[in-house]
């Protein structure tokens, strides 16, 4: 069998040709013209606009970035919590109602956890439920902090302790080297 021919329907679309410094008449485009730059930049820095349908701006209403020192000197934003939907306020209090701090069997629950959501999720959920999530945040950064200091004293003094020791020993090997050539003699 034959293989059928079909024609186009629609023509090709051919791509309009972009303008480069050759295509400008006008020489002071043409000086201005960066080629590492976009055909739209281009434009824009010249004054002129790329479409016409576009919003022209001129090149002197450029918007100047802030230096660093203006970006330091703005407030920091505080990161407020929401309060609870209440959709969500009835989700926490069911499950506080039937699992009180299990947060593992509230997850697998499916006919309460519709959400799917995991059982950390909840936790803050229910933590913000009854005020405490911000607080608690708080007291657990506090306590990684603490323990990492802890942990961190520990191995101080572990190393110290074993530095004396092996200090103590070669002591006692000088001593017992000194012993023996004396003994020698």
């Amino acid at each position: 069998m034959g293989r059928i021919k079909r024609r186009r329907t629609t023509p090709k679309v051919s791509q309009k040709p972009k303008p480069t410094p050759s295509s400008f008449e006008d020489p002071s485009i043409k000086i201005k013209y960066n080629p590492f730059k976009t055909v739209r930049q281009n434009f824009r820095e010249a004054g002129l606009a790329y479409k016409l349908n576009e919003d022209y701006v001129a090149p002197e209403e450029k918007k100047i970035k802030p230096t660093t020192k203006e970006v330091l000197d703005v407030p920091e934003e505080v990161h407020v919590e929401r309060d609870l939907r209440a959709g969500e306020k009835k989700f926490v209090f069911r499950c506080i109602q039937k699992y009180g701090d299990n947060y593992t069997k509230m997850q697998f629950d499916s006919q309460l956890n519709m959400r799917q959501l995991t059982g950390a999720q909840i936790r803050k959920l229910c933590l913000r439920y009854q005020g405490l999530y911000k607080k608690t945040q708080d007291d657990e950064e506090k306590k990684a902090i603490a323990e990492k200091k802890a942990k961190k004293l520990q191995n101080k003094m572990r190393r110290k302790q074993e530095f004396l020791k092996r200090q103590a020993k070669a002591k006692e090997e000088a001593k017992s080297k000194e012993e023996v050539e004396k003994s020698e003699e």
